[in-house]
């Protein structure tokens, strides 16, 4: 797996294992105090916004768990690769697995 954008802020992938560096915590984490919880009126930070677009853009499949997707910022992670793959557009570099809850 390539990269994970978590939107919830419960650490449930470090406790399952994944390593901290690879997760993109794009709404902040209540573990990480690096990376402080954003609150709605927030800011995203700019370097996870850009991480998670180049993931949206470049991943090939996409796996989604736990989000109704209705219209936050993060849901590109999981529209983009599939938009590409029903359009019959060319997919990311083949080598991308990205998991967004």
């Amino acid at each position: 797996m390539h990269g994970w954008v978590q939107q919830n802020h419960d650490g449930l992938p470090q406790k399952a294992g994944y390593p901290q560096e690879s997760i993109n915590e794009i709404h902040g984490s209540w573990f990480d105090p690096s990376n402080p919880v954003v609150l709605y009126s927030g800011t995203l930070r700019s370097e996870l916004c850009e991480d998670m677009v180049d993931l949206a853009d470049t991943s090939d499949l996409t796996l989604v768990m736990g989000t109704s997707l209705t219209g936050l910022n993060a849901d590109q992670v999981a529209k983009k690769p599939a938009k590409r793959s029903l359009s019959g557009g060319e997919l990311g570099h083949g080598d991308h697995l990205t998991a967004a809850d």
